[in-house]
């Protein structure tokens, strides 16, 4: 049987990120080069930025350097709580 734990999940502050619209993106395996720099053309805090991550020598230390950053900025929060999410597909 699964073992269903809740968590403190990261979520935008929209005050500070902007508008949802310009934030959200495809699945990364479904984006190409030119649809990557587009997003971010909408937001530099565009989540393609962290999902499918440049950078060199290793994109996901990039990554990992860019999401404590925008934790730092208060692009993204913790909640305070934790909690469950149901998702249906």
């Amino acid at each position: 049987m699964a073992d269903l734990q809740p968590l403190c999940a990261l979520h935008y502050d929209l005050e500070v990120a902007g508008a949802l619209s310009t934030l959200i993106a495809p699945p990364y395996d479904v984006v190409d080069a030119g649809q990557r720099a587009a997003l971010l053309k909408r937001s530099p805090h565009n989540v393609v930025a962290l999902d499918l991550p440049e950078g060199e020598p290793d994109p996901y230390e990039h990554a990992a350097a860019l999401l404590a950053q925008w934790r730092a900025e208060r692009v993204v929060v913790r909640d305070p709580d934790p909690a469950l999410w149901l998702l249906e597909q």
